[in-house]
């Protein structure tokens, strides 16, 4: 999915496919600006026992803090998710301590990780 806006409804519904659909195994979210409520309905999709998604890719600017918070903790919950690539613009120092935070959290089962764009410092 790409884009400037995932609407509230887009999100909810959205979230529902990633807990109903047992075949999708990819997700690729290249966003602008999306609002704290879309990120959390989508991490709370994709952190359902019943989501699928092996492989995550998230780009744009996409996570603000709260996002990160929301996006640790499908890392920690989704334990089927073993790829993450991340090509982010500019994100902050909490932003990515929280992302740290998830990805070194021991139900992490992330196994190959991909950092692209302004994201070092």
């Amino acid at each position: 999915l790409s884009g400037e806006i995932l609407s509230e409804s887009s999100s909810r519904n959205l979230a529902e496919v990633l807990r109903k659909n047992q075949r999708l195994r990819e997700l690729d979210l290249s966003l602008k600006s999306p609002d704290e409520k879309t990120m959390k309905l989508l991490c709370n999709g994709l952190s359902n026992p019943k989501c699928t998604i092996n492989k995550l890719t998230l780009s744009g600017e996409i996570l603000s803090e709260s996002s990160s918070r929301n996006l640790a903790e499908v890392l920690r919950k989704n334990q089927r998710l073993r790829e993450l690539d991340l090509s982010l613009k500019s994100p902050d120092e909490k932003t990515m301590k929280l992302l740290c935070n998830g990805l070194s959290n021991p139900k992490c089962t992330i196994n190959k990780l991909t950092l692209s764009g302004e994201i070092l410092s």
